[in-house]
């Protein structure tokens, strides 16, 4: 799902799929969808899609600038660390050795970028998945050994109810 448009049943909200409040805007900065369908799937639900509903989105223009996209490329990077970590269960293991992969694929894009004076104003696509992946294994060194919030046995515990999440068919 899509946090900008989503619908959803009311049996959802009466399952144990929530919102984790430590994802998303004020805080890690996104992810809570994500998170939010992988429980709504793993309770039975089914996630559907409206491609007939015409959506207008309006955002901040400075989120395609550079520094726009570091920040998203770096919220992205912790976002899934954290899914990594407490739904998939990803172990840290040997996170020393794919940070220093990940800052060194950083330092290529950025020298890449600089040979190439003529690439538009804004980050190459290569340097954004690269500090994307800096963050993530940055921030999943240092969650490493927090509790998991979301058991195996806590996400079989939720509600098997058969319901359509998204826009109900006309």
């Amino acid at each position: 799902m899509i946090g900008a448009n989503m619908a959803f049943h009311r049996r959802v909200l009466s399952s144990k799929a929530r919102f984790d409040p430590v994802l998303g805007p004020g805080a890690l900065g996104m992810g809570e969808e994500t998170l939010f369908s992988y429980q709504v799937e793993q309770g039975g639900f089914v996630i559907g899609s409206a491609f007939d509903v015409v959506v207008e989105h309006a955002f901040d223009c400075g989120r395609l600038c550079p520094s726009g996209l570091a920040k998203l490329a770096c919220s992205m990077g912790r976002s899934e660390a954290y899914i990594a970590h407490h739904w998939h269960g990803v172990d840290a293991g040997g996170a020393l050795w794919k940070r220093a992969d990940a800052l060194l694929r950083l330092a290529y894009w950025r020298c890449r970028a600089r040979a190439q004076r003529r690439v538009p104003p804004g980050l190459l696509e290569g340097e954004l998945q690269a500090l994307a992946r800096v963050h993530y294994w940055n921030f999943l060194s240092k969650i490493r050994s927090c509790k998991r919030k979301y058991t195996a046995s806590a996400q079989r515990n939720i509600v098997r109810t058969a319901a359509v999440v998204g826009m109900p068919e006309r």
